[in-house]
């Protein structure tokens, strides 16, 4: 994924057009790239890569994460504070945006060293649930629902509201849909309906929400 990607600069100008005025550009940048890279693992849920593997195909890949994980790790306890600090200037910046800070250099070694842990442990489990051939290749549209609720969750940060989706006449409008419509042409997602996934991803922020909060009593 690079910076020139048309689909991010198409959907960086949307973003950019319903943005609060407290949102830089960087923001909007990490947002639509975010959305754009994602998209094909959450696609990956409905497609034949998503399909069964043998043990031994399944252990081959886990392993390669392994290591990719265990390298990453390695060379980030490698880098020097230069590289480091280049790492938090952008953080601040991100933060100064409008949106969540961008991890820390430890903080992406910890998860470096969790994934390589994870993915290490699982290779050597005895059995792998949905190993199975004569599971279900059928489209469940839970790629694009993954989609949907990313795209809210950048969409609360770029506009500081939460997502919404009237409707007038019968008919889905509003900011929200407009930019599920966009974000599903350009990941390849042109079956999905903007209205009902936007209104599932809606429910599932609510929910995530109202969970916090109960943990938060």
């Amino acid at each position: 994924m690079t910076p020139e990607d048309p689909r991010v600069r198409q959907l960086c100008q949307f973003l950019s057009e319903i943005a609060s005025s407290n949102v830089n550009e960087v923001a909007i940048a990490v947002e639509a790239k975010t959305i754009i890279f994602s998209a094909p693992f959450a696609m990956c849920m409905d497609l034949p890569c998503a399909k069964p593997v043998t043990e031994n195909q399944a252990r081959q890949e886990l392993s390669k994460l392994a290591d990719l994980a265990s390298d990453l790790a390695r060379h980030l306890q490698s880098m020097h504070s230069t590289s480091l600090d280049a790492i938090r200037v952008l953080g601040s910046e991100l933060k100064i945006g409008g949106l969540i800070p961008f991890p820390d250099p430890i903080i992406l070694l910890v998860n470096a060293e969790k994934i390589a842990f994870v993915a290490h442990r699982a290779r050597e489990a005895t059995s792998f649930q949905g190993s199975s051939s004569r599971r279900s290749t059928k489209p469940t549209k839970l790629g694009a629902r993954k989609v949907a609720e990313l795209s809210a969750i950048s969409f609360m940060r770029i506009t500081g509201r939460p997502p919404t989706i009237p409707k007038k006449d019968g008919v889905a409008y509003g900011q929200f849909c407009a930019m599920l419509k966009l974000v599903f042409a350009l990941t390849g997602f042109q079956g999905a309906s903007a209205e009902n996934m936007g209104r599932e991803a809606i429910k599932a922020m609510e929910k995530s929400r109202l969970n916090s909060t109960r943990k938060l009593l």
